[in-house]
């Protein structure tokens, strides 16, 4: 017994010390970001800013300052969680590749034979497996194509499993690469807020700015829900999502979810296009089996839109996928202790030294590592810091946009009001080549722009510019007398090279008012009979969405918890709106939700009109195709 709680101690203490290491080392950088911006309290909602009038009459944007050690959601953090977990391999890899050879060690005698197979995308949801070919044992097999999966038998009974990425160079292409173009490098961790990522990627953050002289953009804003419509926005210049009445605001459109959904984006002006048109080879790749644009059920790319789409090896590998293998799977995650991140790291660097005389650009999505836990993301920063050491002298004339989609939306955590902006706050990170960290004139309007408020539109704008006109670009270049425009296509962002569009300020940049940052003075209140009036509401309007849907048969009915589980939150009133409020709500079967209500002209308005659940949901909705409907339905038994 002594035994144990000497290590209990040992084990407390060393978090607690963890804790205050990282607390202290991001006190300065706190500093430098509250300036001028207002602090949301942390043990109530109220908004506390001398600056606000009595009424809010206008737009204009107060940007969080949040700290993200906030005492008020420690109680969520437990950094030892993730980077206590260990792993010994247990399955060997005997399989591997030298240059584009494959070679096995066939180690359990001469009765073993070996074989493999060249996996190939067709488009997102259709993959080609080629035939078994046996495995010289000898001299290896010369593989041309960058998903390999290898077997090998004993005795008509598996003996190993595995899959490989090994990137093989493609012909060069119709169009010539401008000789001085730089490589473009764009990598999504999903799920990853401005606050998630300066906690857990302190040595990468630290790094990049040090050595490479990166920008952080503490306020960047997502404008969907989720991956998709965020996506669309800083890949596509679209806008999935409507941009609904509020409190604040009129209805400002509709999005264009519904349509893109249902056709390829390639018809659209997806950013990777641009860089194919001036050159550049690409690159897409993910550690989950949806691609980029096609969770759940859209049409995504329609085709092969890189030179490299290594969506393929997820299909295999991943167990969640309709053609992955289970045991492959386990050989390679569990048994050889390979975690998600780690293949997609290897081949982002493996892409990085191909075509040595011909730009590159890349997107690499990490879905794994952040998005159902916000402490296992501590578990990325060794391997990304890592990474990026050996990518130092590739980054020093490289342009690289790290960024994510959106923060946690999951977890109780995002019941709190900080947890709450970090869901709408993903982060982003800007680093360029070398001979534009030597231009004064363009490292003072990046940082400048740091300091504002700014969306993926702006992202798609600057990538953009980078592939148009980055070949021109010296140290002497003007970027903040001049704003970037392109003929024949509206941006809805603007460049992060030059000064920002105005004003900034969520209506204006074409956020949806539910996922908006910037702050109004708010309070808790206690009123009961608001609580379940609007919840009432809210939860009439869910099951009428079910009731219209083709699932009507299999999902129940919600019913409002009306004992507990409600909150409100009162925002100071507008001039033509008295009261303006968000209320939480739990349903009996412990599904909760949030709602915008509003009293204008004496009549209670519901301005919210879909439900993202704000708990997870996937046991509950098991019974219906994945699609937003599953934040509402609770499957019949």
């Amino acid at each position: 017994m002594l035994g144990l709680g000497f290590h209990f101690l040992l084990c407390l203490g060393l978090t607690a010390l963890l804790l205050l290491v990282y607390n202290g080392n991001l006190e300065k950088d706190a500093a430098r970001t509250t300036t001028g911006h207002a602090y949301l309290p942390t043990e109530r909602w109220k908004f506390q800013n001398k600056s606000f009038s009595k009424r809010i009459t206008e737009n204009k944007c107060f940007l969080p300052a949040l700290n993200p050690w906030d005492p008020s959601i420690l109680k969520y953090l437990n950094p030892q969680s993730a980077l206590n977990k260990t792993c010994k391999p247990t399955y060997p890899v005997r399989s591997y590749f030298i240059k584009n050879t494959l070679r096995v060690n066939t180690t359990m005698g001469s009765n073993e034979h070996c074989f493999y197979r060249c996996v190939i995308s067709i488009h997102d949801h259709l993959l080609q497996q080629g035939q078994w070919i046996k495995i010289n044992e000898t001299s290896g097999n010369e593989v041309n194509c960058d998903v390999t999966e290898v077997k090998c038998k004993m005795n008509e009974t598996d003996s190993y499993h595995f899959a490989h990425v090994n990137l093989v160079e493609k012909k060069r292409g119709k169009i010539g690469p401008n000789p001085v173009a730089n490589d473009v490098y764009l990598i999504i961790l999903d799920s990853v807020s401005s606050n998630t990522f300066r906690r857990a990627f302190q040595s990468t953050k630290q790094y990049l700015e040090q050595e490479h002289s990166a920008v952080f953009f503490p306020y960047l804003n997502r404008v969907g829900v989720n991956s998709r419509p965020n996506n669309y926005g800083f890949l596509l210049n679209e806008r999935a999502e409507d941009l609904p009445a509020s409190p604040w605001n009129p209805f400002s459109g509709e999005g264009l979810d519904r349509v893109i959904c249902n056709r390829s984006v390639m018809e659209y002006n997806y950013i990777g296009k641009d860089f194919q048109k001036t050159g550049y080879r690409t690159m897409i790749d993910t550690d989950w089996f949806y691609s980029l644009f096609e969770s759940p059920n859209c049409t995504g790319f329609g085709m092969i839109p890189t030179d490299h789409y290594i969506h393929t090896y997820e299909l295999i590998v991943d167990s969640d996928s309709p053609e992955g293998d289970k045991n492959l799977s386990r050989n390679i995650h569990k048994g050889a202790c390979v975690e998600p991140h780690h293949r997609p790291i290897k081949t982002l660097q493996q892409f990085a030294n191909l075509y040595p005389n011909e730009p590159k650009f890349s997107i690499t999505s990490f879905v794994m590592l952040g998005h159902d836990d916000t402490n296992n993301v501590f578990r990325g920063d060794k391997d990304f810091k890592r990474f990026f050491e050996d990518m130092s002298d590739k980054l020093k004339n490289s342009y690289l946009i790290f960024l994510s989609d959106h923060g946690l939306r999951f977890g109780e955590i995002t019941e709190s009001a900080i947890g709450k902006i970090e869901e709408n706050n993903p982060f982003l990170m800007v680093s360029v080549p070398q001979k534009l960290r030597m231009n004064n004139d363009f490292m003072t309007q990046l940082r400048e722009n740091a300091k504002k408020l700014v969306t993926h539109y702006d992202i798609y704008a600057t990538l953009l510019e980078i592939g148009k006109n980055n070949h021109g670009w010296t140290e002497s270049t003007l970027f903040s007398t001049s704003a970037f425009t392109t003929t024949g296509r509206k941006l809805k962002g603007s460049s992060l090279f030059h000064p920002l569009s105005e004003p900034r300020d969520c209506h204006s940049l074409l956020i949806p008012f539910q996922y908006c940052i910037c702050q109004r003075k708010q309070w808790e209140v206690q009123n009961r009979e608001l609580a379940l009036q609007v919840g009432q509401m809210m939860v009439q309007r869910i099951n009428q969405d079910v009731m219209n849907s083709p699932y009507s048969s299999v999902c129940h009915q919600l019913v409002l918890n009306q004992e507990s589980g409600y909150r409100v939150i009162q925002f100071e009133p507008k001039e033509d709106v008295k009261e303006i409020y968000l209320i939480q709500i739990e349903v009996v079967s412990g599904a909760k939700y949030q709602g915008y209500a509003g009293i204008k002209d004496g009549h209670l308005r519901l301005y919210t009109t879909t439900f993202p659940r704000m708990n997870t949901y996937a046991k509950q909705a098991w019974c219906i195709p994945e699609q937003f409907l599953r934040h509402y339905c609770l499957c019949q038994k």
